[in-house]
């Protein structure tokens, strides 16, 4: 595993851990070692509701009017520096298929160099806070498409897919977020915190 990857990974985790900790809440199977590397810029501020989800969203985040009537919400993460693209966080909820379908096919949508199925390098970590059973996902590679139907077919390169999916006593939520890897380095730790803070209604 390229190491460099995993500290990215590693970072968001800790990020949701530290917003849990916190707020004084109870997490399930989770590595103490964890806890103290990372410092959580958490502020109780800019409250959101989706669905029966509620959140703070992250300072520099902009919500935006769906693209889709599937999309409960979406968000624009915006890039610091002007060579690439603002990344997109799209939220959708009632889409179908279980947990693992969703996430092999967000997996289809990424192309590796090397021709190793994506789902082979993607990482992978589920864990319970508060009622509800959250599975947080990282891949990098070669973005090939939205996956809507009729999407039409693109290859970006250096593109990275960060998405959880929120399993709520009865509902599940599903976020995506998708931009160039080095938008969404400097967005990776606030994606982590805003996973952390959700609670359901």
């Amino acid at each position: 595993m390229n190491y460099k990857s995993f500290t990215y990974f590693f970072i968001i985790f800790a990020s949701i851990i530290m917003s849990l900790i916190l707020n004084n809440n109870t997490v399930s199977n989770i590595d103490d070692k964890s806890i103290d590397l990372l410092n959580s810029n958490f502020k109780k501020e800019n409250f959101i509701t989706i669905g029966n989800l509620t959140g703070d969203v992250p300072d520099g985040w902009i919500q935006e009017t769906p693209q889709s009537s599937m999309r409960l919400t979406q968000f624009k993460l915006p890039s610091k520096d002007s060579e690439y693209n603002d990344a997109e966080l799209s939220v959708f909820n009632a889409i179908g298929g279980t947990t693992q379908d969703n996430l092999d096919r967000w997996y289809k949508q990424f192309d590796q160099i090397d021709g190793i199925p994506s789902k082979q390098k993607a990482r992978v970590r589920d864990f319970s806070i508060a009622g509800m059973k959250i599975t947080i996902t990282d891949l990098k590679g070669i973005f090939t498409g939205g996956g809507m139907p009729m999407s039409p077919l693109v290859r970006k390169e250096n593109f990275r897919l960060l998405a959880a999916i929120v399993e709520t006593t009865n509902e599940k939520y599903y976020f995506k977020l998708i931009g160039h890897e080095n938008v969404l380095k400097y967005w990776a730790v606030s994606f982590g915190e805003f996973i952390g803070n959700l609670r359901q209604i």
